[in-house]
Protein backbone atom coordinates (compact mmCIF):
# COMPACT_ATOMS: atom_id res chain seq x y z
CA UNK A 1 0.00 0.00 0.00
CA UNK A 2 2.98 2.82 1.22
CA UNK A 3 4.75 1.58 -2.24
CA UNK A 4 1.10 2.47 -4.41
CA UNK A 5 0.70 5.64 -2.55
CA UNK A 6 4.83 6.97 -3.57
CA UNK A 7 4.12 5.70 -6.91
CA UNK A 8 1.30 7.79 -7.30
CA UNK A 9 2.47 10.65 -5.77
CA UNK A 10 5.40 10.72 -7.77
CA UNK A 11 2.93 10.39 -10.48
CA UNK A 12 1.03 13.64 -9.85
CA UNK A 13 4.17 15.46 -9.58
CA UNK A 14 5.63 14.27 -12.79
CA UNK A 15 2.85 15.25 -14.44
CA UNK A 16 2.48 18.99 -12.75
CA UNK A 17 5.94 19.68 -13.54
CA UNK A 18 5.37 18.86 -17.31
CA UNK A 19 2.42 20.89 -17.22
CA UNK A 20 4.57 23.67 -15.84
CA UNK A 21 7.00 23.22 -18.80
CA UNK A 22 4.09 23.02 -21.27
CA UNK A 23 2.67 26.30 -19.99
CA UNK A 24 6.18 28.00 -20.30
CA UNK A 25 6.75 26.75 -24.02
CA UNK A 26 3.49 28.10 -24.67
CA UNK A 27 4.45 31.22 -23.48
CA UNK A 28 5.40 34.19 -26.37
CA UNK A 29 8.81 35.92 -25.53
CA UNK A 30 8.79 39.73 -26.22
CA UNK A 31 11.65 40.76 -28.68
CA UNK A 32 14.33 43.32 -27.72
CA UNK A 33 15.40 45.96 -30.40
CA UNK A 34 17.84 48.45 -31.03
CA UNK A 35 16.96 51.71 -31.25
CA UNK A 36 18.95 54.06 -33.87
CA UNK A 37 22.58 53.15 -34.82
CA UNK A 38 25.69 53.42 -32.73
CA UNK A 39 27.32 56.53 -31.46
CA UNK A 40 30.66 57.31 -30.97
CA UNK A 41 31.24 59.39 -27.21
CA UNK A 42 34.52 60.93 -27.39
CA UNK A 43 34.19 62.60 -24.00
CA UNK A 44 33.67 59.30 -22.34
CA UNK A 45 36.98 58.42 -21.04
CA UNK A 46 38.14 54.88 -20.49
CA UNK A 47 41.02 54.33 -18.13
CA UNK A 48 44.22 53.06 -19.45
CA UNK A 49 43.94 50.73 -15.98
CA UNK A 50 40.80 48.72 -17.88
CA UNK A 51 42.65 45.70 -20.11
CA UNK A 52 41.18 43.15 -21.98
CA UNK A 53 43.50 39.34 -21.69
CA UNK A 54 45.70 39.92 -24.19
CA UNK A 55 46.52 43.23 -21.87
CA UNK A 56 45.07 46.06 -24.24
CA UNK A 57 43.16 49.06 -23.46
CA UNK A 58 39.66 48.02 -23.22
CA UNK A 59 37.04 49.73 -25.62
CA UNK A 60 33.42 50.20 -24.63
CA UNK A 61 29.88 50.32 -25.28
CA UNK A 62 27.04 52.52 -23.00
CA UNK A 63 23.75 50.52 -23.59
CA UNK A 64 20.67 52.88 -22.89
CA UNK A 65 17.68 50.89 -21.79
CA UNK A 66 13.92 51.54 -20.19
CA UNK A 67 14.23 48.34 -19.27
CA UNK A 68 15.47 46.78 -16.10
CA UNK A 69 17.48 43.17 -15.23
CA UNK A 70 19.74 42.71 -18.38
CA UNK A 71 22.55 40.76 -18.48
CA UNK A 72 24.97 40.70 -21.01
CA UNK A 73 27.94 38.26 -22.48
CA UNK A 74 29.81 38.78 -25.34
CA UNK A 75 31.74 36.65 -27.49
CA UNK A 76 35.58 37.45 -25.99
CA UNK A 77 34.10 38.12 -22.98
CA UNK A 78 33.37 41.37 -20.98
CA UNK A 79 36.23 42.70 -18.72
CA UNK A 80 33.96 44.14 -16.14
CA UNK A 81 30.15 45.86 -16.19
CA UNK A 82 29.46 49.16 -14.30
CA UNK A 83 25.95 49.85 -14.46
CA UNK A 84 23.79 52.23 -13.09
CA UNK A 85 19.50 52.82 -13.88
CA UNK A 86 19.02 53.09 -17.24
CA UNK A 87 22.78 52.78 -18.23
CA UNK A 88 25.48 49.99 -18.73
CA UNK A 89 28.93 50.73 -19.16
CA UNK A 90 30.48 47.26 -20.91
CA UNK A 91 34.25 47.28 -21.34
CA UNK A 92 35.07 45.01 -24.06
CA UNK A 93 37.83 43.57 -26.02
CA UNK A 94 38.77 46.20 -28.89
CA UNK A 95 38.18 43.48 -31.56
CA UNK A 96 34.96 42.32 -29.84
CA UNK A 97 31.99 42.42 -32.46
CA UNK A 98 29.09 40.92 -30.70
CA UNK A 99 27.28 41.71 -27.51
CA UNK A 100 24.32 40.00 -26.86
CA UNK A 101 21.85 41.14 -24.53
CA UNK A 102 19.16 39.20 -22.01
CA UNK A 103 16.77 39.61 -20.12
CA UNK A 104 13.62 37.55 -18.49
CA UNK A 105 10.80 37.45 -20.70
CA UNK A 106 12.54 38.32 -23.90
CA UNK A 107 14.33 36.45 -26.61
CA UNK A 108 17.84 36.95 -26.23
CA UNK A 109 19.16 40.31 -28.50
CA UNK A 110 23.02 39.39 -30.67
CA UNK A 111 24.20 43.20 -31.51
CA UNK A 112 26.39 43.06 -34.09
CA UNK A 113 28.54 45.73 -33.63
CA UNK A 114 29.25 46.78 -37.29
CA UNK A 115 25.64 46.31 -38.51
CA UNK A 116 25.06 49.50 -36.32
CA UNK A 117 27.81 51.36 -37.38
CA UNK A 118 29.97 50.64 -34.17
CA UNK A 119 33.73 50.22 -34.63
CA UNK A 120 35.66 49.63 -31.68
CA UNK A 121 39.80 50.83 -31.04
CA UNK A 122 41.30 50.62 -27.58
CA UNK A 123 40.18 53.65 -25.40
CA UNK A 124 37.27 54.79 -27.36
CA UNK A 125 33.78 54.67 -26.23
CA UNK A 126 30.16 54.00 -28.28
CA UNK A 127 26.76 54.47 -26.90
CA UNK A 128 23.49 52.36 -28.36
CA UNK A 129 20.24 51.93 -26.94
CA UNK A 130 18.17 48.72 -26.31
CA UNK A 131 14.26 48.43 -25.69
CA UNK A 132 11.35 46.09 -25.69
CA UNK A 133 8.27 45.45 -28.09
CA UNK A 134 5.34 45.35 -25.94
CA UNK A 135 3.83 41.73 -25.57
CA UNK A 136 2.04 40.74 -28.67
CA UNK A 137 -1.20 40.46 -26.91
CA UNK A 138 -1.46 44.40 -26.38
CA UNK A 139 -0.38 44.96 -30.42
CA UNK A 140 -2.80 44.66 -33.26
CA UNK A 141 -1.36 44.02 -36.84
CA UNK A 142 -0.92 47.38 -39.82
CA UNK A 143 -0.05 47.64 -43.36
CA UNK A 144 2.24 50.34 -44.32
CA UNK A 145 2.03 50.36 -48.46
CA UNK A 146 5.24 52.43 -50.03
CA UNK A 147 6.26 52.48 -53.26
CA UNK A 148 9.84 50.77 -52.79
CA UNK A 149 9.24 47.41 -51.36
CA UNK A 150 12.85 47.46 -49.61
CA UNK A 151 12.69 50.82 -47.89
CA UNK A 152 13.41 50.62 -43.65
CA UNK A 153 10.57 51.40 -41.49
CA UNK A 154 10.78 53.08 -38.35
CA UNK A 155 8.12 53.34 -35.69
CA UNK A 156 8.77 55.72 -32.31
CA UNK A 157 12.20 55.64 -33.28
CA UNK A 158 12.71 51.68 -33.78
CA UNK A 159 14.16 50.11 -36.96
CA UNK A 160 11.61 47.68 -38.01
CA UNK A 161 12.97 46.24 -41.12
CA UNK A 162 11.36 46.26 -44.14
CA UNK A 163 8.44 44.38 -43.65
CA UNK A 164 5.21 46.19 -44.75
CA UNK A 165 3.13 44.21 -42.17
CA UNK A 166 3.60 44.90 -38.39
CA UNK A 167 2.78 44.63 -35.31
CA UNK A 168 2.12 47.45 -32.78
CA UNK A 169 -0.40 49.09 -30.13
CA UNK A 170 -3.49 51.28 -30.55
CA UNK A 171 -2.81 55.26 -30.58
CA UNK A 172 -0.52 57.67 -31.87
CA UNK A 173 2.95 56.22 -33.23
CA UNK A 174 5.62 58.56 -35.33
CA UNK A 175 5.92 56.52 -38.84
CA UNK A 176 9.47 56.97 -40.49
CA UNK A 177 10.20 55.33 -43.65
CA UNK A 178 14.03 55.48 -45.57
CA UNK A 179 15.10 54.49 -48.45
CA UNK A 180 19.07 55.53 -49.60
CA UNK A 181 18.49 57.56 -53.16
CA UNK A 182 14.99 58.80 -51.57
CA UNK A 183 13.74 61.82 -49.66
CA UNK A 184 12.78 60.37 -46.16
CA UNK A 185 9.25 61.04 -45.19
CA UNK A 186 8.18 60.92 -41.73
CA UNK A 187 4.75 61.21 -40.02
CA UNK A 188 2.33 60.68 -37.39
CA UNK A 189 0.07 57.76 -37.58
CA UNK A 190 -3.26 57.48 -35.61
CA UNK A 191 -3.74 53.21 -35.01
CA UNK A 192 -6.56 51.84 -34.04
CA UNK A 193 -8.53 48.53 -34.91
CA UNK A 194 -10.57 50.56 -37.86
CA UNK A 195 -7.49 52.60 -38.98
CA UNK A 196 -5.12 49.92 -40.27
CA UNK A 197 -3.61 50.86 -43.22
CA UNK A 198 -0.97 53.35 -43.87
CA UNK A 199 0.54 54.52 -47.36
CA UNK A 200 3.66 56.00 -48.40
CA UNK A 201 5.36 57.56 -51.51
CA UNK A 202 8.88 58.20 -51.39
CA UNK A 203 10.54 60.65 -53.64
CA UNK A 204 13.53 60.25 -55.87
CA UNK A 205 16.52 62.31 -55.14
CA UNK A 206 19.88 63.47 -56.58
CA UNK A 207 23.12 62.42 -55.85
CA UNK A 208 25.04 65.56 -53.80
CA UNK A 209 28.68 66.92 -54.98
CA UNK A 210 30.74 66.77 -51.95
CA UNK A 211 34.48 67.95 -52.02
CA UNK A 212 37.08 66.73 -48.91
CA UNK A 213 40.12 68.44 -47.99
CA UNK A 214 42.87 67.76 -45.54
CA UNK A 215 46.17 69.82 -44.84
CA UNK A 216 48.21 68.06 -45.57
CA UNK A 217 47.04 66.03 -48.61
CA UNK A 218 46.96 62.73 -49.79
CA UNK A 219 44.81 61.31 -46.18
CA UNK A 220 42.69 58.28 -46.95
CA UNK A 221 38.97 58.84 -46.91
CA UNK A 222 36.71 56.42 -45.85
CA UNK A 223 33.20 56.91 -45.43
CA UNK A 224 31.06 54.68 -43.49
CA UNK A 225 33.59 52.27 -43.46
CA UNK A 226 33.71 52.20 -47.28
CA UNK A 227 37.21 53.47 -49.07
CA UNK A 228 36.79 56.20 -50.92
CA UNK A 229 40.25 57.63 -51.72
CA UNK A 230 42.36 59.93 -50.94
CA UNK A 231 42.17 63.83 -50.48
CA UNK A 232 41.59 66.37 -51.90
CA UNK A 233 38.93 64.59 -53.49
CA UNK A 234 35.10 65.04 -54.59
CA UNK A 235 32.78 62.74 -54.13
CA UNK A 236 29.01 62.17 -54.77
CA UNK A 237 26.82 61.06 -51.75
CA UNK A 238 23.06 61.36 -50.76
CA UNK A 239 21.64 63.51 -47.94
CA UNK A 240 21.80 62.32 -44.98
CA UNK A 241 24.55 61.74 -41.66
CA UNK A 242 27.86 59.72 -42.37
CA UNK A 243 30.96 58.66 -40.23
CA UNK A 244 34.01 60.10 -41.74
CA UNK A 245 37.29 59.08 -41.15
CA UNK A 246 40.67 60.60 -42.32
CA UNK A 247 43.92 58.40 -41.95
CA UNK A 248 47.38 59.53 -42.88
CA UNK A 249 50.44 58.25 -41.45
CA UNK A 250 52.11 60.11 -38.78
CA UNK A 251 48.78 62.37 -38.49
CA UNK A 252 46.06 61.98 -36.03
CA UNK A 253 42.89 60.51 -37.33
CA UNK A 254 39.69 62.38 -38.11
CA UNK A 255 36.87 60.64 -37.13
CA UNK A 256 33.47 62.47 -37.32
CA UNK A 257 29.88 62.38 -38.46
CA UNK A 258 29.01 64.93 -41.62
CA UNK A 259 25.64 66.28 -42.46
CA UNK A 260 25.11 66.20 -45.84
CA UNK A 261 22.29 68.83 -47.73
CA UNK A 262 20.76 69.06 -50.40
CA UNK A 263 20.94 72.72 -50.91
CA UNK A 264 24.39 73.42 -48.73
CA UNK A 265 27.67 73.69 -49.96
CA UNK A 266 28.97 70.18 -48.40
CA UNK A 267 32.33 70.96 -48.30
CA UNK A 268 34.75 70.02 -45.74
CA UNK A 269 38.52 70.85 -45.03
CA UNK A 270 40.69 69.65 -42.04
CA UNK A 271 43.75 71.01 -40.99
CA UNK A 272 45.67 66.88 -39.58
CA UNK A 273 47.39 67.40 -36.53
CA UNK A 274 51.22 65.73 -36.30
CA UNK A 275 51.03 62.10 -33.98
CA UNK A 276 54.37 63.12 -32.85
CA UNK A 277 56.09 65.33 -30.17
CA UNK A 278 60.12 67.23 -30.83
CA UNK A 279 62.95 65.22 -28.72
CA UNK A 280 65.70 68.03 -28.76
CA UNK A 281 69.31 66.62 -27.61
CA UNK A 282 71.99 68.74 -26.28
CA UNK A 283 74.96 66.62 -25.70
CA UNK A 284 78.55 66.98 -24.84
CA UNK A 285 80.90 66.10 -26.29
CA UNK A 286 78.82 66.65 -29.31
CA UNK A 287 79.84 63.86 -31.56
CA UNK A 288 79.24 61.38 -29.18
CA UNK A 289 76.70 57.96 -31.00
CA UNK A 290 73.02 58.72 -30.04
CA UNK A 291 70.94 55.49 -30.66
CA UNK A 292 67.08 55.93 -30.12
CA UNK A 293 65.49 52.48 -29.47
CA UNK A 294 69.15 50.32 -30.93
CA UNK A 295 68.35 52.97 -33.45
CA UNK A 296 71.68 55.20 -35.00
CA UNK A 297 70.22 58.44 -35.21
CA UNK A 298 72.87 61.38 -36.43
CA UNK A 299 69.82 64.81 -35.64
CA UNK A 300 69.92 65.89 -32.26
CA UNK A 301 66.22 67.23 -32.73
CA UNK A 302 63.66 64.43 -33.39
CA UNK A 303 60.61 64.35 -34.34
CA UNK A 304 58.99 60.76 -33.02
CA UNK A 305 54.91 59.37 -32.04
CA UNK A 306 54.32 59.92 -28.55
CA UNK A 307 55.58 56.64 -26.46
CA UNK A 308 58.55 55.94 -24.17
CA UNK A 309 62.13 55.12 -25.97
CA UNK A 310 65.22 54.31 -25.25
CA UNK A 311 68.21 56.72 -25.36
CA UNK A 312 71.68 55.50 -25.29
CA UNK A 313 75.08 58.02 -25.62
CA UNK A 314 78.51 56.39 -26.20
CA UNK A 315 81.60 57.43 -27.02
CA UNK A 316 85.39 55.98 -26.80
CA UNK A 317 86.68 57.01 -23.68
CA UNK A 318 83.90 58.37 -21.76
CA UNK A 319 81.46 56.62 -19.90
CA UNK A 320 78.18 55.60 -21.52
CA UNK A 321 74.91 56.74 -20.85
CA UNK A 322 71.51 55.56 -21.22
CA UNK A 323 67.71 57.00 -19.97
CA UNK A 324 64.23 56.21 -21.19
CA UNK A 325 62.27 59.31 -21.94
CA UNK A 326 58.86 59.60 -22.67
CA UNK A 327 57.49 61.80 -26.05
CA UNK A 328 53.90 63.38 -25.23
CA UNK A 329 51.69 64.56 -28.10
CA UNK A 330 52.56 68.30 -29.43
CA UNK A 331 55.74 68.19 -26.28
CA UNK A 332 59.31 69.47 -27.01
CA UNK A 333 61.52 68.15 -24.33
CA UNK A 334 64.78 69.18 -24.04
CA UNK A 335 67.20 66.94 -22.32
CA UNK A 336 71.09 67.80 -21.99
CA UNK A 337 73.63 64.96 -21.10
CA UNK A 338 77.12 65.29 -20.44
CA UNK A 339 79.18 62.50 -20.63
CA UNK A 340 82.00 61.74 -18.46
CA UNK A 341 85.74 60.65 -18.95
CA UNK A 342 86.95 57.47 -18.09
CA UNK A 343 89.40 57.14 -15.09
CA UNK A 344 92.88 56.44 -16.78
CA UNK A 345 94.41 53.34 -15.28
CA UNK A 346 98.19 52.69 -14.83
Amino acid sequence: MKKHLQFLLLTILAINISALRMESYGQELSQLRVVGKGEFLPSELISKDVRDKNGEVCAAVIISTDLDGLSFQSYNGIVKTNSDPGRHFIFVSPTERVIEVFKSGYKPLKIILNDYGIMLKSGQTWGIEVTGDKKTSDLIPISIVTNINDATIFIDDINMGTSQTQQVSVGKHELRIEKEGYKTETKTIEVSTSNILFESNLKEIDLIAVNLKSNPTEANIFINNSDKGATNKGVFLYPGKYRLKLIKASYLDVNEEIQITENGKNDFTYNLTKNSGMLNLTITPSDAQIRINNEIKTQKSLELIPGEYTLDISKAGYLSKNEVVKIELGACPRIELRMERKNNLL
